[in-house]
C-alpha cells in the first residue's frame, strides 16, 4: 500500500499559440482554494503572448520552459521531470478548466480518506466554444473496464484523472510516439495491473470541445495510433478489429 500524508498534487499543461484560454485554465488553478503543489507549463515556442501569460501567474507556476517539442506527450514528458514521484498529476489542456474552485481540496480529501492506489478519476463537463454545456465524460471502471483493457475505449478522460507519478516514471513517462492516444497508454500500462477509484459525484474539469482529441479528423488519428497501442501491448484481437476498421474508415473518407 502506498503511504499517505497530505496527498500532493501536480499540474501539466502543453501548450502552444493559445494565449487566451491558457489565462483562463491557469486562473481557474490560482483561484483553488488549496492550491497544487506544482505546476509546469511547457510552451512550444508561441508567438501569441503565450509566455507574457504565463509570467502573469508567477506565484503559481513552479515550472516553465518555451522551446519545439515532438508533441503533446514529448512536452508533458517534461514538465513531468519536475515533479515529486509521490504527487499525483493532473493534466490539463490550454483549453480547459477546472471545474470549481474546490476541486483540489476535494481531490486532496478523497485521497487522503481512501489511500494506496496509483489512479483516481471523476468527470469532466464538456462546453461549447460559448460556455454551453453539451455532455460529460468519465463513468464508472466496472462499466469500461473490458473495453479499456482491450484497448478499444476508456471512460476515463485525462482532465478529470489524478494519477501518482511515480507509476509514470517507472514506465519511463509518457510514450512521445503517440499524438492524441499517450494518455490511455500511460493509464493503461497501470490499469491492466490495478483498478483505478472513481468519483461519480466529483466533476473535475470543464473540457472545451476543439482540442486535438476532438479536431475533425481524429477519429482517423485516434485509429490509428489504437493499432499502434494494441500491437504494443501484445492484444491481438483488438489489433485486428482496430485495423479492419481504420481500413473501413480510410475507405469512407476516400
Amino acid at each position: 500500500m502506498i503511504g499517505m500524508g497530505r496527498p500532493s498534487i501536480a499540474i501539466l499543461i502543453a501548450t502552444m499559440n493559445r494565449a487566451a484560454m491558457l489565462r483562463e485554465c491557469l486562473a481557474s488553478c490560482a483561484s483553488q482554494t488549496d492550491r497544487p503543489d506544482r505546476v509546469a507549463v511547457i510552451d512550444g515556442c508561441s508567438t501569441d503572448g503565450t509566455c507574457d501569460v504565463i509570467g502573469e501567474f508567477g506565484s503559481l507556476v513552479t515550472y516553465t520552459v518555451s522551446e519545439p517539442d515532438r508533441g503533446i506527450f514529448d512536452a508533458l514528458n517534461k514538465g513531468l521531470q519536475q515533479v515529486q514521484p509521490s504527487d499525483y498529476v493532473l493534466v490539463l489542456g490550454s483549453d480547459d478548466r477546472l471545474y470549481d474552485d474546490h476541486v483540489l481540496a476535494d481531490a486532496r480529501r478523497r485521497i487522503a480518506a481512501d489511500p494506496g492506489h496509483s489512479i483516481y478519476y471523476g468527470r469532466v463537463q464538456m462546453v461549447e466554444e460559448d460556455g454551453r454545456e453539451i455532455a460529460t465524460r468519465g463513468v464508472p471502471w466496472i462499466d469500461v473496464r473490458t473495453n479499456h483493457l482491450a484497448g478499444l475505449l476508456s471512460g476515463m478522460p485525462h482532465q478529470a484523472t489524478f494519477q501518482r507519478a511515480d507509476s509514470l516514471l517507472r514506465f519511463g513517462g509518457f510514450d512521445a510516439r503517440y499524438r492524441i492516444c499517450g494518455d490511455y497508454d500511460a493509464l493503461f500500462r497501470v490499469l491492466k495491473h490495478e483498478p483505478p477509484v472513481f468519483w461519480p459525484d466529483r466533476f473535475v474539469a470543464r473540457m472545451r470541445r476543439g482540442g486535438i482529441s476532438t479536431e475533425e479528423g481524429s477519429d482517423l488519428a485516434v485509429l490509428r495510433e489504437r493499432v499502434i497501442l494494441c500491437w504494443k501491448h501484445g492484444l491481438f484481437g483488438s489489433w485486428l478489429r482496430q485495423r479492419l476498421a481504420l481500413a473501413r474508415r480510410t475507405l469512407v473518407a476516400g
